[in-house]
């Protein structure tokens, strides 16, 4: 499908859309799936398609990992985002962005300062990631909403004129992201090296993957990293300057 949207349209970015479950497929860690359970999509194998021009993944660990400790859900966040970006790296050379997250905020179980530092950590990964030549380079959560589209809230909204530190988690994110644009490609490049060079071992839930056996041009991902971090850039100031007649709701 992929080749096809390509061959009608080649000026726009293309992806498959997948939460990152791994399955059955060459370099697919099935164990790091919620519960170890099998959802029957190989993340490696799909995105390693030659018109598919990012990897995605979603996360959902308070409903993915239903009942458990938050210090499990924290470890599974962490899991998810270091091995997915690894293997962004590793066996597709591609970008990654994380294009759903949320934490629905249950009465009883979760606030919006739970649901504030959820999305804190989660943004903190992708500017590290962005900001040291990661695959790792963007997100959007789940789910924006205006004032009045009260019929569409599901426990996840954000409606950033109710939720002002959700706002200044979001802005501050996206100004961060705003100073990478203008740097050098080649500075960029230089970080990814450092950081995914050809010795590197990420170590995942007790076991460790060399780096050996890859097959990348260091400069094919950041061709494609700034494009994204761009595109990330404006989501994120499109929805902000629709929503906020002053600057004020972001500190």
């Amino acid at each position: 499908m992929a080749p096809y949207v390509k061959s009608i349209d080649g000026d726009h970015l293309v992806t498959a859309g997948l939460e990152g479950f791994y399955g059955d497929g060459a370099h697919e860690s099935k164990d790091l799936n919620p519960w170890g359970i099998y959802y029957g999509t190989n993340f490696v194998d799909t995105h390693r398609a030659a018109s598919v021009d990012f990897a995605t993944i979603h996360l959902y660990p308070d409903l993915w990992l239903l009942g458990t400790a938050a210090a499990a859900q924290l470890a599974f966040l962490r899991n998810w985002t270091r091995s997915h970006a690894r293997d962004a790296d590793l066996y597709l050379a591609k970008p990654l962005l994380v294009t759903e997250y949320g934490k629905f905020l249950w009465d009883g179980v979760a606030n919006r300062t739970q649901r504030d530092r959820f999305l804190g950590l989660v943004l903190d990964s992708i500017y590290a990631s962005a900001a040291a030549g990661g695959p790792l380079v963007g997100g959007a959560f789940w789910q924006l909403l205006d004032p009045g589209m009260d019929t569409l809230r599901d426990g996840y909204e954000i409606i950033l004129p109710e939720d002002q530190r959700a706002a200044t988690i979001i802005g501050n994110h996206s100004r961060q992201l705003a100073e990478l644009n203008g740097q050098d490609v080649e500075a960029v490049r230089r970080r990814s090296q450092r950081r995914w060079g050809a010795h590197r071992k990420v170590h995942v839930l007790g076991s460790s993957s060399s780096s050996s056996g890859r097959s990348r041009s260091s400069s094919d991902t950041p061709r494609l990293h700034m494009p994204l971090v761009r595109f990330i850039i404006s989501l994120f100031r499109s929805s902000i300057s629709s929503l906020f007649s002053s600057a004020a709701y972001i500190p």
